[in-house]
C-alpha cells in the first residue's frame, strides 16, 4: 500500500542490514520504503525511483534496475597515502581544506600544506615519545600532547620545545581540543583535565569517576562547552564553567 510522506524533506537516509538507502530531494520524485516523496515545486523525473550507495560511489536506480550517476554525489576517498616510515599516526586535525597537521606514536608531525604533506618533522622533547594527539583551531596555531606529559605549540610558523603541563601523576596526556587560539583542555591518563587560558596552563583538575581513571578523549566546541570520556564509559561535560 502506497503513502505519502507528510511535510517537506531535504533529505533521508534509512540503514539496514547490509545496505544503506539515501534520498536527496532536488526537484526530483522518489519512492521508498512505501513513501511517495516529491518536492512540490518541481514535477519529478520519470522512472526515478530510488537511490542507494554502492561502494564508495553514490548511485541511482531506475524501475528497470538500472544503475545511473546520481547528480551531486558525495565525493569519494582516496587512496591511501604513505606519511612516512618513522610510526603509526596517531591523530590529525584539518581546520581547513588546504592546512592539514597529523602527529604519530614516534614523536614526528606532517603537515599538508600546498597540496601535498611534508617530511616527518621531529617535535617531541623525549626521544621518539608518542605524540598522541594534535588540535589545531586555525591553519597558524595547533596545540599537540605527548605520552611524557608535554604539550607542544605550533605559532608563527614553528613549533616550540615542550612544556610539561601534567604534573600530578607524570602521565601521558591522551588528547587536546582547542576551538580557538585562546583556549585548550587536555587530557590525561589519570583522569585530570588541564586548561590553557589567558596564555597559560592550569594545574590539573580530577573529574574522574574512578581515581586514577584514564580520561581518553576530549573535544571542545566551543570556550564554554567540552565533552571528555573515559576508558570505563564515561562521558564529562564542561558547562557554566564547571566539569
Amino acid at each position: 500500500m502506497e503513502r505519502n510522506c507528510p511535510g517537506h524533506l531535504a533529505s533521508m537516509s534509512i540503514s539496514r542490514s547490509y545496505r544503506a538507502i539515501a534520498v536527496v530531494i532536488v526537484g526530483a520524485a522518489f519512492r521508498l520504503g512505501g513513501c511517495s516523496i516529491r518536492e512540490a515545486a518541481t514535477p519529478p523525473r520519470s522512472g526515478v525511483e530510488s537511490s542507494r550507495r554502492s561502494s564508495t560511489i553514490w548511485t541511482q536506480s531506475n524501475s528497470g534496475g538500472n544503475s545511473l550517476p546520481l547528480s551531486g554525489s558525495v565525493d569519494t576517498w582516496s587512496s591511501g597515502h604513505r606519511l612516512g616510515i618513522n610510526s603509526w599516526p596517531e591523530s590529525v586535525s584539518c581546520p581547513t581544506t588546504m592546512f592539514c597537521v597529523t602527529v604519530d606514536a614516534g614523536g614526528y608531525e606532517y603537515t599538508f600544506s600546498g597540496g601535498k604533506w611534508s617530511a616527518g618533522k621531529f617535535v617531541s622533547t623525549m626521544t621518539h615519545d608518542a605524540l598522541n594527539s594534535v588540535s589545531c583551531p586555525s591553519a597558524i596555531y595547533c596545540v599537540a600532547v605527548d605520552a611524557s606529559g608535554y604539550e607542544y605549540t605550533f605559532s608563527g610558523g614553528t613549533w616550540s620545545s615542550g612544556q610539561r603541563i601534567e604534573t600530578k601523576a607524570f602521565d601521558s596526556l591522551n588528547s587536546v581540543s582547542c576551538p580557538t587560539t585562546m583556549f585548550c583542555v587536555a587530557v590525561d591518563g589519570n583522569g585530570y583535565v588541564y586548561t590553557f587560558s589567558g596564555g597559560t596552563w592550569s594545574s590539573g583538575l580530577q573529574i574522574g569517576a574512578v581515581v586514577h581513571d584514564s580520561l581518553d578523549s576530549v573535544s571542545c566546541p566551543t570556550t564554554k562547552y567540552c565533552v571528555a570520556t573515559d576508558k570505563n564509559g564515561y562521558a564529562y561535560t564542561f558547562s557554566g564553567g564547571t566539569w
